[in-house]
Parts: structure tokens; sequence; C-alpha cells
């Protein structure tokens, strides 16, 4: 699934990988533009791998102050779907 993610975030503008994750975990893509939001500096949009459902991809959106509940995104045809959403958030 990583390996589909990169191919998919890798050419779209605005998308880092961050491969420094805790010990024992995967790193993650964030959309930094989404970083400076109206309200100034938050984390940036975040996609992480997870095994908290079938779908095997969250979003966090981005923020500041309390982390969100990630959303639950139904794979790579899913997130692919979704891109446009998760890229308007700013």
């Amino acid at each position: 699934m990583e390996d589909r993610i990169d191919r998919l975030l890798a050419t779209r503008p605005g998308w880092e990988y961050v491969p420094w994750a805790a010990d024992g975990e995967s790193g993650y893509w964030e959309f930094m533009p989404s970083e400076r939001g109206r309200q100034g500096h938050r984390i940036p949009t975040t996609i992480l791998n997870t095994d908290r459902h079938p779908g095997w991809i969250d979003v966090l959106p981005a923020h500041s102050g309390t982390t969100p509940a990630p959303i639950p995104v139904a794979g790579l045809a899913g997130l692919r779907a979704r891109l446009g959403e998760f890229e308007a958030v700013r």
C-alpha cells in the first residue's frame, strides 16, 4: 500500500513524504500548503497507513489545537477520488 500511495502523491504538487515516524511505524505524507491556514501555522493534512479499518488509509485534516478524528478512506481508489477535497482544505 505504501508504494502505491507513493506513486500517487510523489508527482502531485504540495505533498511531502516524512520518513521519520516513531520506531516501528511507517512514514507518512503531508500536504504542506495546508500548514498555513487562515489562523496561521498548523499541523498540515496528513495521510497515514492504518490497520483500524479495511481501507488501510486515514487522512488527518489540517488542524491547530486539538487533534481531529482521522477520516477513514476506502483504499487507494478512495484516496484518489477524494484528493481534490483533501487538497482544497487550506
